[in-house]
């Protein structure tokens, strides 16, 4: 095997690809998660999910955001489909990304309303300028929805918040912000088909939630606990020929049969942490970027010597 080949063979690695349609489109690997997905999205009240960063949460947000947008063109394959998991329409999908709204903090709650007014336009149905108040800009724009045709997807919620946890004035008056927000969310909850949010805090850090107060966090529920990451059973069932081949390029870079999969399956689990994120402490996964760069780049991981 030539390094071309072996390139080749990486080209199926995800890895920088946030978006679940590129991902199927160009048959990347995609560990199928689907059956939770589909469970997560018959959930009527708002949803949070706190992982770390790089740990699939701009994925899932995409998952979420063509599954409720398109159904399941792109899906097919999968367990969400193959198990007829899934017979719901599909909806308007307003798609937020807080990153966006880092910085100039006293300007939050307008700088939102603005991103979402942007993003409300995509979805062809147009604000109110002529009113001042953004929080009632907002509300007078979630009027024009009909009732459960949207769906509401926020990814790193916390990303405004975390920028100024230093300044106890200015993250209180963010947090005051965000809560005006969510109370028009819940006091239109009739015009939402699903909610979800995303974040790197937990749950309980997040004071803006308290005029949200009907959300589900499943942070830490043993039902989610693999729902991002990597399970060890996973990276062996859905990655063979990835870890098959990066052996084989470290076996032609020392000249010798140092590894085969399995080896180096186990070597990759010695070098990398895993995680447990649900309270009974009965699942563990790897983090994805960490395993794909992993993949990507065996050679800068592996250690050389024999044992």
């Amino acid at each position: 095997m030539g390094k071309a080949d072996y390139i080749s063979v990486i080209n199926t690695l995800p890895l920088g690809i946030a978006d679940f349609r590129t991902i199927r489109r160009e048959n990347r690997v995609y560990v199928d998660k689907t059956n939770i997905i589909a469970e997560i999205g018959s959930y009527s009240a708002p949803v949070f999910l706190s992982r770390p960063n790089r740990f699939g949460k701009s994925t899932l947000i995409s998952t979420f955001n063509e599954l409720f947008g398109n159904g399941l063109i792109n899906f097919e394959g999968l367990k969400i489909s193959k198990q007829k998991l899934w017979k719901d329409k599909t909806y308007l999908v307003l798609n937020l990304d807080f990153t966006h709204l880092k910085g100039e903090p006293e300007h939050f709650l307008e700088k939102l309303v603005n991103y979402i007014e942007f993003r409300l336009k995509d979805l062809g149905i147009t604000p109110a300028p002529e009113i001042n108040d953004p929080v009632a800009r907002f509300r007078e724009a979630l009027y024009k929805v009909e009732d459960r045709a949207l769906v509401l997807l926020i990814d790193e919620y916390d990303a405004p918040f975390r920028q100024c946890a230093a300044d106890e004035q200015t993250l209180n008056k963010l947090k005051d912000d965000a809560g005006a927000f969510n109370a028009v969310i819940k006091g239109l909850s009739h015009k939402f088909r699903f909610i979800f949010f995303t974040g790197i805090s937990d749950f309980w850090d997040m004071a803006s939630f308290s005029s949200l107060n009907n959300i589900v966090d499943i942070s830490r529920g043993p039902r989610y606990g693999t729902l991002l990451g990597y399970t060890a059973e996973e990276l062996e069932h859905c990655f063979s020929a990835e870890f098959d081949q990066a052996a084989r390029l470290l076996n032609i870079y020392h000249g010798g049969n140092l590894y085969n999969k399995s080896s180096l399956l186990e070597k990759m689990k010695q070098r990398l942490k895993s995680y447990c994120f649900d309270k009974l402490g009965i699942t563990k996964v790897y983090n994805p970027c960490s395993v794909l760069n992993f993949l990507q780049n065996p050679e800068v991981f592996e250690d050389t010597s024999t044992e």
